[in-house]
């Protein structure tokens, strides 16, 4: 499963292996979680410190010992990645049940690896598949519990991922060549061929990965800057419609920043990521849809998400030295709250502010009462 380099995978795919080996927690380095689909933008006005949320088990199938929650559309319809005794597969819940149960989706081939890393609000999921050959990007239609293959025409050849489908069906991801050199991609549609978008180093091949896609077609992610390290980006396109090598706009540096990546984006163009700094730590970011610093949520903090409605989350180091779920108010950074116990992240917020996530070994959803 160690498909991609792990200072660029997925952070929800880094929590999965380390959970899978026992452990919990850790910084991630690049990624995305899910936001919320939907909606017209706007607020919303409950305070989060005053939110009560209660917590909801998400389980592997039967006989796996692992699941973690990824993504949640705006039907509570969630979609992550689970071991099922066999081997790792994608799954789905919904979360408005009241016990839920996981759905297994599968690989086209019926056998081996799958994961979910995105869902829309007509329930179609994203995500990468293996069966005999290499680890490629797929789709499972609404109600679906095979994969279908996303086109990957004019890709460099190597792996492909997708990691986000807005309402349109528009999607993002990445694909890596032999040596395994990741560049941001885009479909038009499931059905459509892909393009490879820019970078900031306006060279061919040089890194970057695209991680989420609003419903009006803002694209987050990061590429590699002309110092060398990765940046935090945002791709817009420039006409109705993008272009292959679409150039992304740089989103502003905190003092002392390593690097840094975008991991979500609302309808009204504010973007959530995280920073990493020189001495090793992170700190959750805000940006503005211009691409200025907007927010810091704290030292040692990641924001995974953030929805329609203010919501982001993500985790943050708690006494202990153990990641744990947050959830913050967008609008008052002060206006935040724990989620989870120790050992915890939350990776995706709908527009109803249900939470997903794991922690420990299982994932979970948070639902606001």
């Amino acid at each position: 499963m160690t498909h991609k380099n792990l200072n660029r995978i997925a952070p929800f795919l880094v929590a999965l292996m380390l959970c899978a080996c026992g452990g919990g927690g850790g910084n991630s380095t690049a990624g995305g979680g899910n936001g919320g689909g939907g909606g017209n933008g706007g607020g919303d006005t409950n305070p989060v410190a005053d939110t009560v949320f209660a917590a909801k088990e998400l389980p592997a199938p039967a006989a796996g010992s692992f699941s973690t929650g990824v993504s949640i559309n705006a039907g509570g319809l969630a979609v992550g990645l689970a071991s099922d005794g066999t081997a790792i597969k994608a799954v789905k819940w919904s979360v408005n049940d009241e016990a839920p149960t996981p759905t297994r989706l599968q690989p086209m081939a019926g056998v081996g690896y799958s994961a979910a890393y995105g869902v829309n609000d007509t329930g179609t999921t994203v995500g990468e598949v293996q069966g005999a050959g290499a680890v490629t990007a797929a789709f499972w239609p609404a109600g679906a519990t095979v994969a279908s293959p996303l086109s990957t025409a004019g890709l460099p050849g190597g792996k492909s991922s997708a990691f986000d489908i807005n309402t349109g069906g528009e999607i993002v991801g990445e694909a890596t060549d032999a040596e395994g050199n990741s560049v941001a991609v885009y479909w038009p549609s499931t059905s459509a061929a892909p393009l490879i978008l820019g970078n900031l180093t306006q060279e061919a091949g040089a890194f970057s990965s695209a991680y989420f896609i609003s419903d009006t077609g803002l694209i987050v992610g990061e590429s590699l800057n002309a110092s060398g390290l990765p940046q935090a980006v945002l791709w817009q396109a420039a006409n109705a419609t993008f272009t292959a090598g679409e150039q992304p706009l740089a989103l502003e540096a905190i003092p002392l920043q390593l690097s840094s990546v975008a991991l979500g984006v609302d309808v009204d163009g504010r973007i959530a990521g995280e920073s990493k700094l020189a001495d090793g730590t992170t700190r959750g970011i805000l940006w503005s849809a211009d691409g200025g610093l907007s927010g810091n949520l704290g030292e040692n903090s990641s924001a995974q998400a953030i929805s329609n409605t203010g919501r982001i989350v993500g985790f943050k180091t708690l006494e202990n030295g153990a990641a744990g779920a947050h959830v913050w108010n967008a609008e008052d950074l002060a206006d935040n709250q724990s989620l989870g116990a120790s050992g915890s992240q939350a990776f995706g917020v709908n527009d109803s502010a249900q939470v997903v996530g794991s922690t420990g070994s299982t994932a979970f959803a948070a639902i606001p009462q």
